[in-house]
């Protein structure tokens, strides 16, 4: 018996949408670490309706969202940090699977990356009427420890990321505890001596329960499947039976803690039913006698699989850039007839022959690995030729590791679906096994053997075709691996009812502050795992407030509520979810509004576009995408409106958003921003009409010699629509770190030539916007600003219509390179171009002061004021409530809207 243990994968929002399409997965990440600074970089993922931004995380836990594919932080360099990205599109938000980790720095690496950390030690802990407490010596590892397993009665209840642990129990009852640590590499300890609670002394806690006996079973059919059912008669053990183990055709299949156990199998099929009682000390029976059902018949057995083959062997002969394998094997038998052979070249498919040898071309000096699986008239399938599988060339012995039984899978949904993982190695060690992104919902249990289980019971919506990446690492050389790709076709049942029913969920809501006469309008989303859509109420509608169901969702209803100074305090309102087709199934949520006086949200000192007015330079901020759709939406556009004469739509231009199918425009919420700052005196920054990201799927999709017809056409219609923008991004970040192209679709379509000929159409589209270059990571010395400085230099001298450059300038409160920065804005100068501050915002580094982030702000604002040819300063939003850098707070306000000292730093230098 195998007992299992639980990872965290990774904490990632779990949200259903409108769209219902995901992201693709971020992949190529790479990263460098230097000086205590890491900087990661992916490719772009993909999506219907645009990829907004990444959610970086750091050894499974998140640490800061990036709105490119790129990530620069702080890392602690002494220990081995594990990294991966999550791709997140448009609000409402969808979140992608994870992408493959990446572990720096790559010189703390061990080369054994299977060595799982120490057994936790000193458990110790108490039981208080229904409360347990645990605690216990943390684990270490020759990497890092990521967290700690919590078994109770031999069952899995929960994982800890500190040596301790806190949960509930029943007073009277007995409990035996044990802790599992893992690691970074998700390699797990053995367990730790196990504590028993209440503490009752010595007892012998080495006798196993009875054998399980009585299994008998019934099937009934179920449309394209059967339904299997069994029972037996519970076991007995002197402290205590903890549950059975259920082995289906002697390979683990599930554990349960009652005496049944439901199976699903396809007509025709029949399999052999075991059991195996453990108790809390550990302690497993002998295995039940076998019960297989559906029982046989007496008819012809067509389900008979063929032998396996044997005696492969092959040769390699040498043709210069290519070798030539040639395999050999000894024919199958059948009970009716053997058809044909199906060849897996390191555990992949290859191709079918009806012969025993085959020839094929490899790329020289490859090292290969083959097994063969026969086949009969009825599609039965023989297991793999024997182990060790045959690799060629094999010079020193070592042969990569192969995948056990793995094949694409249909599974049904409502039924619980479990595979075992099992990489061997021919020379008996245990190879490493890393698992890609599981589909939402899905468990990865490992077995502690080598071996891990998948789990899933995927609902109506997980309808589709999934494909799960597996890599086994050979135990001595990691870099001999062998990949494998499966696919999953999740189905509906024939009857449907057979699926459970899930409570629906409330959507977290955020806590807001607001002022008295503020209108509150608020989105409150209710979703189903079913798919259906739940009946979403509120249990204390205010006066004067309405509750209506948003046109665009009908899982969201949106508050609207006209306060006034009757309501001053914190109000509470709370929701309710029930479900569409049981009103016993329901969900609760609150959220809180705290209605503050309008004096609350005054600010001393005069008002930043005012003092940068008098400096000849404009002040501005990026407007939050539907931000009217905020309970705080009237006091966020009443300080905008009071401390900027500039705006930037930091989402609702961008092409993703704005024209996410052919022919379809979303220009609601850019139109409102355009009246917006026509009613405030502001003037509009678009952003971004060329850009390598946030582009529709549609347009990734296209034919590349369309690409520059549908650029064109994007620029004349959004020039077309909005002539009062009187600056334009006209092209963002065309450029990698190193300084060459980013190979984006424009890139592939039209080369480098693709930025002139955007710069072209834009100004025959509007002869008086100002036109500029966007970027990032541009102001500091480097190959990049070096190839902004080149590439805007050959714009300017083949008459391209370029105005400007906008330094992005996303910075840290421990940034002081500002000589550079006023170096490459002087560079800019002399070329005869505007220099902008476009999207300048801080995050607060760990040991750094709030002062230190404003004297940033300082630094930045200054350099703009020292250069004659800097027109405006940007900051992306204004509050850290809504920062695109959260949790970090990386802006002016707070998220109470109050001031920070990077405020009061700007009022300052710009005086």
């Amino acid at each position: 018996m195998k007992w299992m243990a639980i990872t965290v994968a990774m904490l990632v929002p779990q949200l259903l949408f409108a769209d219902g399409n995901s992201p693709s997965v971020p992949t190529g990440l790479t990263g460098t670490v230097d000086g205590g600074r890491v900087v990661l970089h992916w490719n772009a993922s993909t999506d219907d309706e645009g990829v907004e931004g990444y959610n970086v995380y750091r050894d499974n836990q998140y640490i800061d969202t990036v709105l490119q594919t790129r990530y620069e932080g702080a890392i602690d360099d002494s220990r081995v940090n594990q990294f991966h990205v999550v791709a997140f599109d448009a609000e409402p938000r969808n979140f992608s699977a994870a992408s493959e980790s990446i572990s720096l720095p790559a010189d703390l690496i061990p080369d054994d990356l299977t060595i799982p950390p120490s057994v936790p030690s000193a458990l110790v802990g108490d039981i208080n009427g229904e409360t347990v407490n645990l605690s216990w010596a943390a684990s270490t590892d020759d990497e890092s420890v990521q967290g700690y397993n919590i078994y109770q009665n031999n069952s899995y209840v929960s994982t800890v990321f500190e040596p301790s642990y806190t949960g509930t129990v029943s007073p009277g009852q007995q409990y035996a505890y044990y802790i599992v640590a893992f690691d970074i590499r998700t390699n797990f300890s053995d367990r730790s001596e196990t504590l028993f609670l209440p503490d009752i002394g010595n007892v012998d806690t080495s006798v196993p329960p009875s054998t399980p006996s009585g299994l008998s079973g019934s099937v009934t059919e179920n449309g394209s499947t059967l339904s299997v059912e069994f029972n037996w008669d519970p076991s007995t053990d002197d402290r205590g039976v903890s549950g059975y183990n259920v082995y289906v055709n002697d390979g683990y299949r599930d554990t349960v803690f009652t005496t049944s156990y439901v199976d699903a199998v396809a007509i025709g099929e029949a399999n052999d039913y075991s059991v195996v009682a453990f108790d809390i000390d550990g302690n497993f029976s002998a295995r039940s006698d076998g019960l297989t059902l559906p029982e046989p018949s007496g008819e012809v057995d067509t389900q008979s699989p063929p032998t396996s083959p044997t005696n492969l062997s092959g040769t390699v002969e040498s043709l210069g850039d290519e070798d030539r394998v040639t395999l050999n094997w000894s024919a199958s038998t059948d009970n009716i007839r053997v058809v044909g052979y199906n060849i897996y070249r390191n555990d992949s498919y290859e191709t079918t022959v009806f012969t025993t040898s085959h020839s094929m071309l490899v790329n020289a000096g490859s090292v290969n690995t083959f097994f063969i699986v026969a086949f009969d008239q009825h599609s039965n399938f023989s297991n793999a030729s024997e182990a060790p599988r045959l690799t060629l060339p094999n010079s020193d012995g070592n042969q990569a590791p192969y995948f056990v039984n793995l094949e694409d899978q249909i599974v049904t949904v409502g039924l619980n679906w479990d595979m075992v993982i099992e990489p061997k190695d021919s020379d008996g060690d245990v190879p490493g096994l890393f698992i890609g992104a599981l589909p939402e919902g899905m468990q990865s249990i490992d077995n502690l053997d080598g071996t891990r289980t998948l789990s899933w019971q995927p609902l109506q919506p997980a309808v589709g075709i999934y494909s799960i990446t597996f890599t086994a690492f050979d135990a001595k050389d990691s870099s001999i691996r062998t990949v494998r790709t499966i696919t999953l076709d999740v189905q509906l049942p024939d009857d449907l009812s057979i699926i459970p029913n899930r409570p629906p969920t409330i959507d977290a809501l955020p806590a807001y502050v607001i002022r008295y006469g503020d209108t509150v309008v608020m989105r409150v989303k209710a979703v189903d795992a079913n798919g259906t859509v739940p009946n979403l109420s509120m249990n204390n509608l205010p006066d004067d407030a309405s509750f209506e169901v948003y046109p665009l969702d009908p899982r969201i209803r949106v508050l609207r509520w006209q306060t006034d100074e009757s309501d001053q305090g914190i109000q509470v309102l709370n929701f309710r979810a029930t479900d569409a087709e049981d009103d016993n199934l329901v969900a609760e949520g609150s959220t809180t509004i705290e209605v503050k006086t309008p004096a609350d949200f005054i600010r001393d000192g005069e008002r930043l576009k005012d003092l940068a007015t008098q400096n000849g330079i404009q002040f501005g901020y990026a407007s939050l995408l539907e931000i009217t759709e905020q309970a705080d939406g009237d006091l966020y556009a009443a300080i905008a409106a009071d401390e900027f004469n500039l705006v930037t739509p930091e989402n609702s231009m961008k092409w993703g958003y704005i024209n996410p199918e052919p022919g379809e425009y979303r220009f609601e919420d850019a139109d409102n921003l355009v009246s917006f700052a026509a009613s405030n005196d502001m003037q509009l920054h678009g952003h971004a009409l060329v850009w390598y990201t946030q582009i529709p799927q549609w347009v990734q999709d296209s034919n590349v010699s369309d690409r520059e017809a549908l650029m064109n056409e994007f620029i004349d219609t959004m020039l077309d629509r909005y002539p009062d923008v009187a600056l334009w991004d006209v092209v963002n970040e065309a450029l990698e770190d190193d300084g060459s192209f980013r190979n984006s679709v424009w890139f592939e379509a039209m080369g480098a030539e693709h930025v002139d000929k955007a710069f072209r159409r834009a100004r025959e589209a509007d002869a008086n916007a100002e036109l500029i270059y966007n970027d990032y990571d541009i102001g500091m010395a480097g190959p990049k600003a070096d190839a902004m400085i080149d590439l805007v230099a050959g714009l300017v001298q083949n008459g391209v219509p370029i105005d400007g450059v906008g330094f992005q300038m996303h910075l840290n409160s421990d940034f002081d390179a500002f000589d550079e920065v006023s170096t490459n804005f002087q560079r800019v100068a002399d070329l005869g171009l505007d220099v902008y501050i476009t999207e300048l915002d801080v995050v607060l580094q760990p040991g750094d002061t709030a002062a230190d982030q404003a004297a940033v702000y300082e630094g930045a604002v200054d350099a703009c004021l020292s250069q004659n040819r800097c027109k405006a300063v940007q900051i992306w939003g204004f509050t850290d409530r809504y920062t695109w850098r959260r949790p970090n707070p990386a802006l002016i306000l707070d998220e109470q809207y109050q001031p920070k000292p990077a405020y009061t730093a700007l009022q300052s230098v710009l005086k």
